[in-house]
């Protein structure tokens, strides 16, 4: 019975978390009604759990044990689990696919939408997009990690090429 209790609270806890991942997607865009249950349920303070859902996610996508497809969620639900095991990957792909695809590219370009231009923001979206890719390795872990290794060189580079040309910039303001 206790059990019944925990699986049931973490279920709706997940719901909630989804509904204000949701939420800080489409809020920009529709006005959302001012209700005390619908604020209370999209509350952006449920993502507070994002902090032990997402590592528990993230390590489900590296052993194997969630994937993204549907064939997947079918062939876990019709296993023989607990509700809570069923429900999992329905409630926590989407919640990976926002919170690793989307949304700290979408909420950063929310709050400076006045001092960033597009190619800044189509950036940042399709550096967030390779950030989750890396995380879930999505195509494959084995192509995944060799791509990221020569992504990591990469932006190596660029840093150090950034910081050179920061170092430049300053010796001719002081220059002048």
């Amino acid at each position: 019975m206790l059990n019944l209790i925990i699986s049931f609270i973490l279920i709706l806890i997940t719901v909630f978390v989804l509904l204000a991942s949701v939420r800080l997607l489409i809020e920009p865009y529709i006005q959302i009604p001012k209700a005390k249950f619908i604020s209370f349920i999209t509350s952006p303070l449920w993502c507070l759990f994002l902090f032990v859902l997402l590592p528990l996610a993230l390590r489900d996508f590296s052993l194997g044990d969630l994937e993204f497809s549907f064939s997947f969620v079918k062939n876990y639900l019709l296993s023989n689990k607990n509700i809570f095991d069923k429900l999992y990957p329905i409630l926590v792909i989407p919640i990976s696919v926002l919170w690793l695809y989307i949304l700290p590219s979408h909420i950063w370009i929310q709050n400076n939408k006045e001092k960033i231009d597009s190619k800044i923001k189509n950036f940042a979206r399709i550096l967030n997009f390779f950030v989750g890719i890396h995380y879930t390795g999505f195509v494959g872990r084995i192509f995944i990690n060799e791509l990221f290794e020569l992504f990591d060189i990469f932006f190596l580079i660029i840093y150090i090429l950034g910081s050179l040309t920061h170092e430049v910039a300053n010796k001719e303001n002081n220059e002048i």
